[in-house]
């Protein structure tokens, strides 16, 4: 009965740490994904602009709303989306 006892207590006191470890995996890819639509977005801002003036300028990109920490943490990613998907037309 005492081992019972034990092994359900042990049980117990691991799951936290796994439901922990399922929450962070679950937080994790949301942000992932968050993180993949800003970038989406932010690629198409600047595909409407350059097909609109033919540059993109950081005001532009203010104008639309775009704060300056989240194009430095953004924009590399998006402005290789434009690029590859003007590289795909291209070919």
């Amino acid at each position: 009965m005492k081992a019972a006892i034990e092994s359900i207590s042990a049980a117990f006191a691991a799951w936290p740490s796994e439901f922990a470890a399922i929450c962070d995996r679950v937080s994790a890819a949301v942000r992932a994904e968050a993180y993949t639509d800003t970038v989406e977005r932010l690629a198409g801002d600047v595909e409407a602009i350059l097909a609109r003036q033919g540059s993109v300028e950081e005001a532009d990109l203010l104008t639309l709303g775009w704060s300056k920490p989240s194009l430095v943490e953004t924009l590399p990613d998006a402005l290789d989306r434009v690029r590859a998907r003007a590289s795909r037309t291209l070919s």
